[in-house]
């Protein structure tokens, strides 16, 4: 599942980018199309899919024409007085109907659970594929209505997108690595400079040419710790798979052999560069049944039949195991087990020299990210004992808790996260969630204060490489407004030097603005919301609005600057990302409100929010609608569900619909940090309260908002038949008229979607918005 994912991949703390997303600025890190160099400070970071970073290069020519854009709205639909519940059916009268089969009756816990629709689970039998491609052509028919704007909005985008986008660049040894995007290619391309700063780029690996249709993504990339070698992983069609290939910097050619059969990794370069330490799942007769991982070391030049198993703790349920060299060239080699996506996770050391590992923290205890080594000194934040963070040091020669020293407590602040630490300049630089929003703070190393960093409220920052010793860094800071802005920070002058602006070809500064609005929950909670709007819009309920949540994994959905979003602004709507409780925004407490027995929270939040904006005039219920994917895809799905009069339209994406089974696919089992287990009968009784795919209702009973659920025909993170089966059920229960289905051909959960595949997509969806809702910002009532 990024931001976004529902299962840990390895990745860089905050990729050093200047990238903006296709969908809100849901990162922590963001889930990309592209992976970016990785730095010293690699971990275990869990995403949801909360949108692809996209690049692109080259100067716009022409702008499309926004009046046209305007007029051909107007003239697809005008402004609903109620949700567009009857829309012509599009495309054949008669479709195929869904594989059934009524006699699917469990006995779940005492209840008999019917599945008529499991065959859909059955994804190449040729019954499955006939209906979903019906679909399809019943979805494309129902588009096709508003297929001048469309086209309209492929033109924004393209003409948008057309620019150049660099990300920071990166030392090791005497050569720097970046990537660029020329124009409108599907995937970003690697560049190298050779022995200097100012010398030449030279493409490194440019993977529009690894396949024919831009399917075939990178994943990872790790240059060696001398800068002469690359390990990087590639993916097809967006799975979750990965190949990893070595390439000689020099010569550009791949060298070595292959290694196979890996899934959420990357690589751990030995100190000496002579191989590489990476992650895949245990065999059956290992994993007793369970989903597990390992860590396996590879000597370059030998088979992988040889490489040793490192590292595995199959006692723990499905565990995951990663490993972590903090800085490339440190002898000593970290492990990190989690257990599913449970953020909690266990820390393990082996100093040079030895052959065992030493436990410095118990899996499934607390969170303990590790930043910097001094000697036998580790520096690193925690939520031990601090639900929203603090930094502590710990003697890795007596590592139980009791030992450890504080040196940045949590705040006092309830607002205030402690995110991240790094050292710079002999200084503790500090990276903080106030509000939602980034913040950062430079200290001493015992931790007390020297100075906040200028940073505009509001903002997100992107950092790039640092290393302890050096004396200043970039950073990218952003926002829902603008993308980011590159500056260099000194951290003695704590002083921000400007160095280069995005080259994008317009964004939102000067026509749109950012409010902070709360809504009050079922539970009295505040609920917070970012609420990115036109600056001359009235607030008398005409706006048409999208809602977007996520609410899940400990997943902080933060400012950053979307296609999206700015297509969407710019031409009179309100776009609203909502910090509902599930996520990480406000700590581990804020987090725990929204998972297990408490995950109605998340549905009640969302709900809440939508009441407020209507409330305060930013739309009506006539005219909002909510989009999330994957646990977002849930949230929607469910909140629409069970109120159904608050919302004009639904965007389910790649969705977890069917709550009682989504551990028997993949590696959902995994996720019963947030869904709990359903063979409990404790967690079962929840889940089957809000479970989408068993509260469907009929539509002689209740009428839902027009939906489009989303999903990928590739996707092996959530399986295609959760939104098969829901979309199924839907129309078997009369909802055939406001249930569309859009299953994307050779694509996945969302990572590595090639620039045109997003671009369509996002005027697919915003063909259905203005359909559902009418156009985004209506002519003007005459007064009677």
């Amino acid at each position: 599942m990024q931001p976004v994912s529902f299962l840990p991949v390895l990745t860089q703390a905050k990729r050093s980018s200047t990238h903006p997303k296709t969908t809100p600025a849901m990162s922590n890190p963001p889930q990309t199309n592209a992976p970016r160099f990785s730095s010293e400070r690699n971990w275990l970071h869990r995403t949801g899919l909360i949108g692809a970073l996209v690049t692109g290069a080259g100067i716009m020519t022409t702008a499309p024409n926004f009046k046209e854009v305007y007029q051909t709205q107007n003239a697809i639909a005008k402004c609903p007085d109620k949700r567009s519940e009857n829309i012509p059916f599009g495309g054949a009268k008669k479709l195929p109907p869904a594989p059934k089969d009524t006699t699917v009756i469990e006995n779940l816990h005492g209840r008999q659970v019917a599945d008529p629709f499991r065959p859909l689970e059955n994804l190449d039998a040729p019954e499955t594929v006939t209906w979903w491609k019906a679909q399809n052509q019943r979805t494309e028919a129902f588009l096709a209505k508003a297929d001048a704007l469309r086209k309209q909005t492929i033109q924004w985008h393209e003409a948008i997108r057309n620019y150049t986008r660099t990300s920071m660049e990166s030392r090791y040894g005497k050569n720097y690595f970046f990537d660029r995007q020329a124009g409108l290619d599907p995937q970003p391309t690697y560049y190298v400079r050779i022995g200097d700063k100012n010398a030449p780029p030279q493409v490194l690996i440019d993977p529009n040419k690894l396949s024919n249709d831009g399917t075939v993504a990178l994943a990872t990339m790790d240059v060696s710790p001398n800068g002469k070698l690359v390990a990087y992983t590639v993916s097809e069609a967006g799975s979750d798979w990965q190949t990893m290939r070595f390439k000689d910097v020099k010569t550009g050619k791949d060298v070595h052999e292959e290694l196979t059969g890996l899934r959420f990794t990357d690589a751990c370069w030995d100190a000496d560069g002579k191989g590489v330490i990476y992650a895949k799942p245990l065999p059956e007769e290992e994993a007793n049944g369970g989903q597990h991982f390992a860590i396996y070391h590879h000597t370059l030049g030998e088979a992988q039949s040889k490489d040793v198993q490192v590292f595995k703790r199959p006692d723990v349920e499905n565990s995951f195991v990663a490993a972590l060299r903090i800085e490339k060239e440190d002898p000593f080699l970290f492990v990190n087990v989690g257990s599913g996506t449970n953020p909690e996770n266990g820390l393990y050391v082996r100093r040079p020299g030895e052959a065992a590992f030493k436990e410095i923290l118990a899996p499934k205890i607390a969170v303990l990210t590790p930043f910097h080594r001094d000697g036998d000194t580790l520096y690193a934040t925690t939520d031990l004992g601090s639900p929203r963070g603090r930094i502590v040091s710990i003697d890795m020669n007596h590592p139980d808790s009791a030992n450890w020293k504080t040196l940045v407590p949590e705040s006092k602040d309830p607002g205030d996260k402690l995110q991240s630490g790094l050292v710079a300049d002999d200084k503790l630089i500090v990276k903080w969630s106030k509000g939602g929003a980034d913040a950062l703070d430079v200290r001493s190393p015992d931790g007390n204060k020297v100075a906040d960093v200028p940073i505009p409220l509001g903002s997100s920052v992107y950092i790039g490489q640092v290393r302890p010793q050096d004396k200043d860094f970039q950073l990218s800071i952003g926002g829902y407004l603008s993308p980011g802005t590159r500056y260099q920070y000194n951290v003695a002058q704590n002083k921000l030097t400007f160095v280069k602006k995005s080259d994008i070809p317009r964004d939102l500064t000067g026509i749109a603005e950012v409010e902070r609005l709360y809504a009050t929950s079922k539970d009295g909670t505040k609920v917070p919301m970012w609420v990115i709007k036109p600056k001359d819009m009235p607030k008398d309920g005409s706006s048409a609005a999208v809602l977007y949540g996520y609410g899940g994994f400990n997943i902080s959905l933060e400012p950053g600057f979307s296609y999206k979003i700015a297509h969407w602004v710019e031409n009179g709507g309100v776009y609203v990302v909502a910090n509902l409780r599930g996520g990480g925004e406000f700590g581990k407490a804020w987090y725990d409100g929204g998972r297990l027995k408490n995950k109605q929270n998340v549905f009640d939040d969302f709900a809440a929010c939508a009441q407020e904006l209507c409330k305060q005039g930013y739309t009506q219920p006539a005219r909002l609608a909510i989009s999330g994917g994957s646990n977002g895809g849930l949230l929607t799905a469910a909140t629409s569900q069970q109120y159904p009069k608050l919302f004009g339209a639904v965007i389910s994406a790649v969705p977890v619909t069917d709550m009682l089974r989504f551990h028997t696919n993949n590696y959902g089992s995994a996720w019963m940090s947030d869904y709990g287990d359903p063979r409990k009968k404790e967690d079962f009784e929840v889940s089957i309260q809000y479970s989408p795919l068993h509260n469907v209702q009929s539509a002689k009973t209740v009428q839902y908002p027009p939906t489009l659920i989303k999903t990928g025909d590739h996707d092996d993170r959530v399986a295609p038949w959760h939104a098969f089966k829901w979309a199924a059920t839907r129309q078997d229960q009369g909802h055939q008229k406001n249930t569309y289905l859009r299953v994307d051909e050779r694509a996945g959960h969302g990572a590595g979607k090639p620039t045109k595949k997003v671009i369509e997509e996002c005027a697919d969806e915003y063909a259905f918005l203005v359909r559902t809702l009418g156009p985004l910002k209506p002519k003007p009532r005459k007064k009677a």
